[in-house]
């Protein structure tokens, strides 16, 4: 999607969004956000959706979406979407580390790039009845006296060209991602950072400046070091995307994002991108990070909001895709009264939701170790059934949902 495609319009006026009170505010209009406000929608609750961005939107990480992240589209009635977005399908994954490369089979996928992709899913919640303010950032509001069976709403300050109103909601929905900052202004939610994370940083090469017969489309190319790892996939126009998680001392002894990618492709064996030195680069914060609790006080934390994943072949839009099909009900539910067992609910959902998350994890502890990360492509070039059994459990779509409090309960 081009820069030049026209912009999502807001469905009211901010004043508008303040004047009533809303049963469900989704802040954050990402993969995970937009498509918990479609379902929610879907169940006839009055919705608000905002995100500080402007729709279409410049989001160049997480553009491949694994088998199991399109098994959830599919049971949410959007399986043919990335496909009818142009997306490329995804046969193969390359890894690559210290001069050596094994290409595994995929069980399917998709690669498509996410400004298309997130408008898509935004329009879908409008389309079914929810509320869009694009360009609007959001920050909670505490509560004194929380907890219990408690039914005032959650206030919500909305920030957008100078201009701020309070918005009320009976429940919140975190979907602001990993430098969100919805929940900075509310005690009740702790930041966790994981010592040695690593920070991502992306950007996207055009098709014409790198030509197409290096990194063939098809295929995600994954390159692993000691200083982190650089995937690279092809979008449907062609264009490349190349998204690394790397360790910060390693960025600043290598000048820039795209000299330190370049170290870790030449390593691992596969051919630096001269454009990376002079692309513009996005960042992000610190990569491994939680917020605890995932729900507290009418508020629920969905996708990254709730914990990142390590992403290899599309694990981190399938966490929040399954995060964002489970929650729903569980909205339902809540609107009607809040309970002090719901938040329980929803931990427990993302307990069993987040197993991929733990292998993901593993997976990038063990290639941080040169030895080990040499000897696992060693095996695999030549024993490629051997990543089978953690090929089919990342790709399998999670079962599970938040056990309800019943209504009279």
């Amino acid at each position: 999607m081009s820069d030049a495609a026209p912009q999502m319009p807001a469905t009211l006026a901010l004043a508008d969004a303040a004047a009533r009170r809303w049963d469900v505010l989704v802040v954050g209009a990402g993969p995970a956000g937009a498509l918990a406000a479609r379902g929610a929608a879907r169940t006839g609750l009055s919705l608000l959706l905002v995100d500080r961005a402007r729709f279409p939107r410049s989001k160049v990480c997480g553009g491949c979406l694994n088998a199991a992240a399109l098994e959830t589209l599919r049971q949410c009635g959007l399986g043919d979407l990335p496909l009818r977005l142009g997306g490329r399908p995804l046969a193969k994954f390359r890894l690559a580390a210290n001069g050596g490369s094994a290409e595994l089979p995929l069980p399917g996928g998709v690669a498509v790039s996410r400004a298309r992709f997130d408008a898509a899913l935004a329009e879908q919640a409008v389309a079914c009845g929810a509320h869009f303010l694009p360009g609007v950032s959001a920050v909670l509001r505490p509560i004194e006296n929380a907890g219990g069976h408690n039914r005032r709403p959650r206030n919500v300050e909305l920030r957008c060209n100078g201009s701020a109103v309070m918005a009320a909601a009976r429940v919140v929905v975190a979907a602001d991602g990993l430098n969100g900052g919805l929940l900075n202004g509310d005690p009740s939610f702790r930041l966790h950072v994981a010592p040695a994370a690593r920070i991502g940083a992306a950007t996207i090469l055009d098709a014409e400046a790198i030509g197409t017969d290096v990194y063939a489309a098809g295929t995600i190319h994954m390159a692993c070091g000691r200083h982190g790892y650089v995937g690279l996939v092809r979008f449907e126009d062609d264009r490349l995307n190349v998204a690394a998680a790397l360790d910060p001392s390693f960025v600043r002894r290598s000048g820039s994002p795209g000299a330190a990618a370049n170290a870790i492709l030449h390593a691992a064996g596969l051919v630096p991108l001269p454009g990376l030195l002079t692309q513009r680069w996005k960042g992000t914060p610190v990569l491994t990070r939680r917020r605890t609790p995932p729900a507290a006080d009418r508020v629920f934390l969905v996708g990254d909001a709730a914990g990142y994943v390590e992403p290899f072949t599309g694990e981190g839009m399938a966490w929040a895709l399954a995060s964002a099909a489970a929650l729903p009900l569980l909205l339902l539910d809540t609107v009607d009264r809040w309970r002090p067992a719901q938040p329980a609910a929803w931990a427990q959902c993302l307990q069993a939701l987040a197993g991929r998350r733990r292998a993901c994890r593993a997976v990038t502890r063990l290639l941080r170790v040169p030895r080990v990360a040499r000897l696992s492509v060693r095996l695999l070039g030549q024993m490629p059934w051997l990543a089978r059994p953690y090929v089919r459990y990342v790709n399998a779509r999670a079962r599970s949902e938040p056990r309800l409090v019943l209504r009279h309960a």
